[in-house]
């Protein structure tokens, strides 16, 4: 079994390495249109449809760093989303949203979260 584990994901926009990521999530969608017709024996049938993809970036707010320095809502950026040090997803996306929580009762680390949906074709790492 040849399974990783995400501790050496990170995100990068271009060179420039996004500070304090706790984690990244991607999800990829196809809108396949169903439909019946006297060829399909009372079975739907599906063919594929749009493609989408939408994800999330959660991240502790470095003061020295902040990630609002590299985006910002409305923002068109190209995420490479990595999970280890040289396999990527490549996603040309847009920010949709940025939220922040801070936690006056424990005392918590400042996090975000930043969610953003693509604006063209997600490119999938090569698993060599």
């Amino acid at each position: 079994m040849a399974t990783i584990s995400g501790k050496d994901g990170q995100i990068k926009i271009g060179t420039t390495k996004l500070a304090d990521i706790t984690s990244w999530s991607l999800v990829t969608t196809a809108k396949n249109q169903s439909y019946a017709s006297s060829a399909t024996a009372g079975w739907k049938t599906r063919r594929e449809g749009i493609r989408d993809a939408t994800g999330t970036i959660r991240f502790k707010v470095d003061m020295a760093d902040p990630i609002t320095d590299d985006f910002d809502e409305g923002s068109g950026v190209t995420l490479l989303l990595h999970l280890d040090g040289t396999r990527f997803y490549s996603v040309p996306a847009i920010i949709n949203s940025l939220s922040f929580e801070v936690d006056i009762d424990d005392g918590d680390v400042i996090s975000g979260v930043a969610e953003f949906g693509a604006i063209a074709a997600v490119v999938k790492p090569t698993y060599v």
